[in-house]
């Protein structure tokens, strides 16, 4: 098996050992950070990659994308901390046109 399918595959076991939403680009940013923390660096180009595609212009995964190209350089680095979890409006809330209980 290509090493990068098998990084792949690991990255995607650990969104979901971790339960996080592969569609937020928040979480993912978040998880990229406990990656690199961990050192687990294909892990984290994985998550940051997939966030970056979610929200080109965050400027906390640019940082994080360019935090590990430097750790890869094997430049020391500083990691910014996850970013507060904002609250999400209800499945029910956020369907238009929903049809409310009576």
């Amino acid at each position: 098996m290509p090493k990068r399918l098998l990084a792949l595959i690991f990255a995607l076991a650990a969104m979901a050992a971790a339960a996080v939403d592969h569609l937020d680009p928040i979480a993912l940013h978040a998880a990229a950070i406990e990656a690199l923390r961990a050192d687990d660096l294909r892990s984290a180009e994985i998550l940051l990659a997939r966030a970056a595609r979610l929200a080109p212009d965050d400027p906390r995964i640019a940082r994080a994308r360019e935090a590990l190209r430097k750790r890869r350089a094997g430049e020391a680095i500083e990691l910014d901390p996850p970013a507060p979890r904002a609250a999400r409006p209800t499945q029910e809330a956020a369907s238009p046109g929903a049809i409310a209980p009576e």
